[in-house]
């Protein structure tokens, strides 16, 4: 379908034949429209003193949702205005037992003018509120504790280790992780057998010729990244699931006694096939 005229050019073909006197087939041909066209534009700019085009679809104030799912997801929305939309479709089906698509309530949201804030004081990044407002969530003050750092060796094959440590990882507590985690599953290099050619980042840490060596003398072959290589390193898709998934579980890391669990408990929501679709991604396939 092609797309409508603009109402530039409407106004356009109405002020050349009511005001400049040219006939509607001399505008037509001019203006290379189609002279019943811009009949129909100079009959509704004398009816309704406008040219604009009638939008498509539902009227904006129709609604297909039952009162009571409206009201369940407004209460959702003002209690938590950061909850997500998937929790909000399984929270209306929980009370209402009515089935909704994300998309659809979305759509509702919108057409009540409320709209995603991002706040990256927020333990989940965006929120939901009228027009106009922002989304303001309560939360309890907190100290975030200590860092904790991840880090995956991932395959073909899936997840084989994740080495989950309290703080920053240093080179000598990186060296360990390679002594106990990484060399143990490595054999040594033939250009067919998986798991020989072992990719890093530019992190400082991959770079020491300790490490190097290492690996080397599992008969292993060792590939680092150029910096500012981000694409060609499945692992940051990982993470950001990872990342994603205790998001969502916000509630529940401020309250979690032991936060290295909870990020173990994020790396296993990864699936095989995910990660196998990180690698293809960064183009090792």
């Amino acid at each position: 379908m092609p797309r409508p005229y603009s109402n530039d050019l409407r106004w356009r073909a109405i002020w050349m034949v009511e005001l400049l006197g040219y006939s509607v087939d001399e505008v037509a041909a001019t203006l290379f429209m189609s002279p019943r066209t811009i009949e129909r534009y100079i009959s509704k700019c004398l009816n309704t003193g406008d040219v604009n085009s009638e939008k498509l679809g539902r009227p904006f104030n129709s609604f297909a949702m039952h009162a009571h799912v409206e009201f369940v997801i407004m209460e959702a929305i003002f209690e938590q205005p950061d909850t997500t939309l998937a929790e909000i479709a399984y929270n209306v089906f929980e009370q209402t037992g009515s089935e909704n698509a994300v998309s659809s309530i979305l759509r509702y949201l919108k057409r009540n003018s409320f709209t995603r804030k991002k706040d990256k004081r927020l333990s989940r990044s965006y929120g939901y509120s009228p027009v106009g407002t922002r989304a303001t969530v309560k939360r309890q003050a907190q100290n975030w504790g200590p860092r904790i750092t991840a880090i995956p060796i991932i395959c073909m094959e899936g997840m084989v280790e994740v080495g989950i440590y309290q703080g920053n990882v240093d080179g000598a507590r990186f060296e360990d992780f390679v002594d106990q985690k990484l060399c143990p599953n490595l054999p040594p290099f033939n250009g067919v057998n998986p798991r020989s050619v072992v990719i890093m980042d530019n992190a400082a840490v991959h770079h020491t010729l300790a490490v190097v060596d290492r690996i080397h003398a599992t008969g292993a072959m060792v590939v680092l990244l150029p910096p500012y290589s981000p694409d060609f390193m499945p692992c940051e898709e990982l993470f950001a699931q990872t990342k994603n998934w205790i998001r969502e579980k916000d509630v529940a890391w401020q309250f979690c006694m032991d936060p290295q669990s909870m990020v173990e408990e994020a790396f296993l929501q990864v699936t095989d096939e995910q990660i196998r679709n990180y690698i293809r991604h960064a183009e090792y396939l």
